[in-house]
C-alpha cells in the first residue's frame, strides 16, 4: 500500500478479507509512485556516475597541469610589460632580444560568424548525409562550451533541418547570461536556398567559436588523434610517432619501446608535443576546463539531477499523501460495507427462522 502510515481510524487483521480486497486495489493506486520512485533511484545513480566522471576528470586534468609544469623550462632573464595589459600581453623566450615596440590597431575586432554550405531548400542532403536521429554537437566560445542536440527525420528537407538546428542552438543558449553567447540564424540567401550562420555575442579572437561533432568521440579523442606543429621536428608531432595510439573505444595503450626511443633521440621534441603552445596537455586543460572548472559542465549537469529528484521526491510525497486517502476510504467503504451485509445476514436468519417456525404451526 501506500508509503506512508494510513490515517484510517480503522485497524484491519491481515486476516480480515477486507484487507485482502483493499491490498489489491492499493496496488494499481500505488503502481504511479513506485514508478516516480524508480526515477529517483536512477538519477541518484546517475549522479553518481556523474561524481565518479567528475572525479577523473580532475585528476586527469591535474595530471596535464603538471606535465607542463615538469617539462617547461623557466625563462631566463627576459621578461615582457604592456602600457595597458587588458589590451596587449605577451611573452618572452630566453632568445628574445631587448627592445621597445608599439603596436598599431588599423582594424578593431568584430564578432566572429560561421556560415554554412548553401543547402536546396526542397533537397534532403544534410539527413542523407548523416542519417535520422539525434544529433549532438559541442559550440565553444571563449572556453565556455555549450551542448546542442537536433532530431533528424528521414526525409526531412534541409530547409528544415537548418531551421531546427538553429533553433537547438538559440535554445541552448537562452538562459546563458554571459558574453559568452551564440546566436544563429535561418538565412534564406536565395529564394529557394538556405544556409546557417553563427554569430558570436562579443567582438575579439577571444570569442571565436569552434564547434565540435559529439556523434563521434567529441573534443578528450580529436585532441588526442590531432598533430602539434610546433613541436620543433617533423618526426615528432603525434602521440603515435612517440608510440601512444588510441583505439576505437577511445582507451589509450603505450609501446614503451617506441616511446623510449623517441625520447633517447629527441627529449626536448618530445616535451614540446606535451608543453608547447599547442601541445597535448594544454589541449587536454583547454577541453576539461569547461568541465572541472566551478560552476562548470559537470556541477551544472549535478545541479540539474538534484533540482529533477527534489521536484520527484515533493510529487511522490504529494501521491503518497493522495494514496493515503485513498487507502482510508476503501477501508471505511468496505467496513461499513461489510458491516451492512453482517446486519443483513443476520436479518435473512432470523426472517428465514420465523418462517420456518411459522410454517410448521410453532407460531401462528
Amino acid at each position: 500500500m501506500a508509503s506512508t502510515s494510513s490515517t484510517s481510524s480503522i485497524s484491519l487483521s491481515t486476516s480480515s478479507s477486507i484487507y485482502s480486497t483493499i491490498t489489491t486495489l492499493m496496488e494499481a493506486v500505488d503502481a504511479p509512485i513506485t514508478a516516480e520512485q524508480t526515477k529517483v533511484t536512477n538519477l541518484q545513480s546517475l549522479n553518481t556516475v556523474y561524481d565518479t566522471v567528475e572525479t577523473d576528470l580532475s585528476a586527469l586534468d591535474s595530471a596535464a597541469t603538471a606535465m607542463t609544469n615538469v617539462v617547461t623550462q623557466p625563462l631566463s632573464a627576459r621578461t615582457v610589460s604592456s602600457s595597458d595589459s587588458s589590451v596587449v600581453t605577451a611573452t618572452a623566450t630566453s632568445a628574445a632580444a631587448l627592445g621597445t615596440h608599439s603596436i598599431a590597431v588599423s582594424q578593431l575586432a568584430k564578432q566572429d560568424t560561421l556560415v554554412s554550405n548553401q543547402y536546396s531548400d526542397s533537397g534532403t542532403a544534410i539527413v542523407d548525409a548523416e542519417g535520422a536521429g539525434t544529433k549532438s554537437f559541442t559550440i565553444t566560445v571563449n572556453g565556455q562550451s555549450q551542448d546542442v542536440s537536433v532530431s533528424l527525420t528521414a526525409g526531412e528537407t534541409d530547409s528544415a533541418v537548418i531551421s531546427a538546428v538553429a533553433s537547438a542552438i538559440n535554445s541552448a543558449y537562452a538562459s546563458v547570461t554571459s558574453g559568452d553567447t551564440v546566436n544563429a540564424t535561418d538565412l534564406a540567401d536565395t529564394s529557394s536556398t538556405s544556409k546557417l550562420v553563427l554569430e558570436s555575442g562579443q567582438t575579439g579572437a577571444t570569442y571565436a567559436m569552434t564547434l565540435s561533432d559529439d556523434q563521434n568521440g567529441g573534443t578528450l579523442r580529436s585532441t588526442v588523434s590531432a598533430a602539434v606543429s610546433d613541436t620543433g621536428s617533423s618526426a615528432v608531432q603525434t602521440l603515435a610517432d612517440i608510440g601512444i595510439t588510441q583505439a576505437s573505444d577511445g582507451t589509450l595503450s603505450i609501446d614503451t619501446d617506441t616511446f623510449n626511443q623517441a625520447l633517447s633521440s629527441n627529449p626536448s621534441a618530445v616535451a614540446a608535443l606535451f608543453n608547447s603552445t599547442n601541445g597535448f596537455a594544454n589541449q587536454v586543460n583547454a577541453v576539461l576546463t569547461p568541465f572541472t572548472q566551478t560552476s562548470g559542465i559537470m556541477t551544472a549537469e549535478k545541479n540539474n539531477v538534484t533540482s529533477q529528484v527534489s521536484t520527484l521526491n515533493a510529487t511522490i510525497k504529494q501521491m503518497d499523501a493522495a494514496a493515503n486517502e485513498t487507502e482510508t476510504q476503501y477501508i471505511n467503504e468496505y467496513s461499513e460495507l461489510q458491516a451492512f451485509q453482517s446486519t443483513a445476514t443476520e436479518q435473512q436468519s432470523y426472517m428465514t427462522t420465523v418462517l420456518s417456525l411459522i410454517a410448521d404451526g410453532t407460531i401462528s
